[in-house]
């Protein structure tokens, strides 16, 4: 972790979602929570917690042969990277993005957190080791047999659903070159394993499991039911399960219900591993999978920036443009960009060479929020292939960091007296979200306009925030409104201001210099071009602080914010902003008792 960095980190974590009692409001927060959870959560949770600890008949069916048939599943569709095993055989282990140095023996490794284990234990470096060539196809092999052999290998933890998935898959995806060459007595000891996690999972399933996570474990079962002579029986109803799943998920628009860019990419990547091996193995799958490859596949266009990569709205990573475009193959289609989403909540604003993404909906609903982040109204800009402005993005690998970057003060956007739009329960969704989120759009010779409002925060201050966005037709300019108003159109005024801050976070190829005026930050693309976000509003303080990027995966840098602070006092709080191509003459943002300038509608 770059040193410093720790100070920024604190500074994000928001008050409690109560006042005292802390530990009595999360206890009632999470119950409400539990209340509203998708229908049959809580009974297969139940069902969970007593199949698991109960055991497991054998499979059956299983001669021990068929070790030919477990490389029907095929390679998954990203490879795996070479330079990546060769770093493991080397010593060093990336999880999440994250490089770790491995000790010895392999298998008393302990990584830090539970998403770090469940990475390790489900094998998702598999690939790359395999790739690595024969030395690393022979320590494959070395390793599952291992781990087969480790006590903990038959623990509940490490035979969850949602790793026992993932392992099956990552086993069956290799096993095209983990069997060829290998001695026999490897072959069925990798059937044996692979019979006994598919069995075990057809019983657990769901498993109190939700969304992407559900679909990612089914895969797992769906994959071992086209290997396994006995695994026509699972087909059936994991297909079902899948169909079922796709119609709870997928919204009109294509949105996952996450609404995490980068759990769409991984649902429509999932989606397509299987129905690839199907169609390798001759066998049909439900029409559901089809219907919802062309639907998910189109949100991605919206949600790309020009580098190509992802934004980073509620826990999204950028991920590579070459794992992007051989997914989005893969499902079929390269689709146009959409420009707007209104069920998944996402806005596309593209002129010339400017791009403005806009998170513009209400936050997941129960169960679908685990890793969801309070940063309604969030704005990301890229100019032709550069990033701008950007959210904080998110870092799985360290469990303080992922919750730190939930904060909406991580987002460009809004917020009230340095709370969040969305209180959080730590590591388990929300506390509570807006229950008003209104997005209106307008486009007319080019110039694109959108007007949003939420009540986020009117439980705990009775005000709302209403943000409007003004896009040129050329896309030289971008403006915006942010405004702070009382949901009873009260016009008290209260006797102390409560803090408003607007915050702009930078990508760290950008540099920024506060102007002489103190309202004006000078901004130089690494490209070399020059921009200008000139601040307007009354008693608004402007100045440049400290962030940080995790939009690459495991990887943090330093980074800029600029930092608008301002208070509410009442009737109403605004503050104006433009960002500007630096050679285009300024304008006048308007006065507080004008109307917006003309061309902000």
């Amino acid at each position: 972790m770059a040193p410093g960095i720790d100070p920024f980190r604190r500074a994000l974590r928001s008050p409690p979602v109560a006042a005292a009692p802390r530990n009595l409001a999360s206890a009632l927060h999470r119950a409400l929570r539990l209340c509203a959870m998708p229908e049959g959560w809580l009974a297969g949770q139940l069902r969970y917690a007593i199949l698991s600890r109960l055991p497991i008949p054998g499979p059956r069916g299983s001669d021990g042969a068929g070790a030919e048939r477990l490389a029907a599943a095929g390679p998954g569709l990203w490879p795996g990277m070479p330079e990546r095993g060769a770093a493991l055989l080397a010593g060093e282990i990336e999880l999440l993005g994250r490089k770790l140095p491995l000790p010895e023996p392999f298998w008393s490794f302990r990584p830090e957190g539970d998403r770090l284990m469940a990475e390790l234990h489900g094998f998702a470096w598999l690939a790359d080791l395999v790739a690595a060539g024969n030395a690393g196809i022979v320590r494959a092999r070395e390793l599952i047999d291992q781990w087969l052999t480790l006590p903990e290998s038959r623990s509940r933890d490490l035979r969850h659903p949602a790793i026992a998935g993932r392992r099956l898959a990552a086993w069956l995806q290799s096993a095209n070159r983990l069997l060829v060459g290998g001695d026999a007595g490897f072959d069925e000891r990798l059937h044996r394993a692979v019979a006994e996690d598919a069995t075990r999972l057809a019983r657990l399933l769901p498993g109190g499991l939700c969304g992407g996570a559900l679909i990612e474990a089914t895969k797992g079962l769906l994959l071992a039911s086209l290997v396994l002579p006995q695994g026509r029986r699972w087909e059936g109803p994991a297909m079902a399960r899948l169909a079922a799943e796709l119609d709870r998920q997928i919204l009109p628009d294509g949105g996952q219900v996450e609404r995490n860019p980068s759990r769409q990419l991984r649902v429509i990547r999932d989606l397509a591993e299987i129905e690839i091996a199907f169609a390798r193995a001759g066998r049909p799958t439900t029409p559901a999978l089809g219907a919802a490859l062309r639907s998910l596949a189109p949100l991605i266009r919206l949600l790309q920036h020009g580098d190509s990569g992802l934004a980073l709205f509620n826990g999204a990573n950028e991920e590579t443009a070459g794992l992007i475009e051989t997914v989005l193959t893969a499902a079929g289609e390269t689709p146009q960009a959409m420009t707007k989403a209104p069920h998944a909540g996402f806005q596309r604003l593209a002129a010339g060479r400017m791009v403005a993404l806009v998170e513009a909906g209400r936050p997941a609903p129960p169960g679908f929020d685990g890793g969801a982040h309070a940063g309604t109204f969030a704005i990301e800009v890229s100019i032709g292939t550069e990033r701008l402005i950007t959210g904080c993005g998110a870092h799985a690998a360290d469990a303080d960091w992922a919750e730190a970057l939930r904060a909406t003060a991580a987002h460009s956007t809004l917020s009230i007296a340095h709370s969040d739009s969305s209180p959080l329960l730590p590591g388990d969704g929300l506390a509570s979200r807006p229950g008003f989120v209104s997005c209106k759009r307008e486009e007319e010779a080019g110039t694109l306009w959108l007007e949003l409002s939420h009540d986020g925060y009117g439980p705990r201050f009775g005000l709302r925030h209403r943000r409007r966005l003004y896009m040129t037709a050329g896309g030289e300019e971008l403006r915006g409104e942010d405004r702070v108003e009382p949901l009873n159109d009260s016009r008290e005024e209260r006797t102390e201001a409560l803090p408003v801050t607007i915050r702009f976070h930078l990508h760290p190829d950008v540099q920024a210099s506060l102007a002489q005026n103190g309202h004006t930050v000078l901004l130089r693309l690494a490209s070399g071009a020059g921009w200008r976000l000139r601040i307007d509003g009354e008693g608004a303080a402007v100045a440049l602080a400290e962030s940080v990027y995790a939009g690459r995966r495991g990887r943090l840098r330093r980074s800029q914010q600029v930092v608008v602070e301002t208070g509410y006092r009442g009737p109403e709080s605004w503050v104006r902003w433009a960002l500007t191509r630096e050679l285009r003459k300024a304008e006048p943002l308007g006065r507080p008792d004008e109307d917006p300038p003309a061309d902000l509608g």
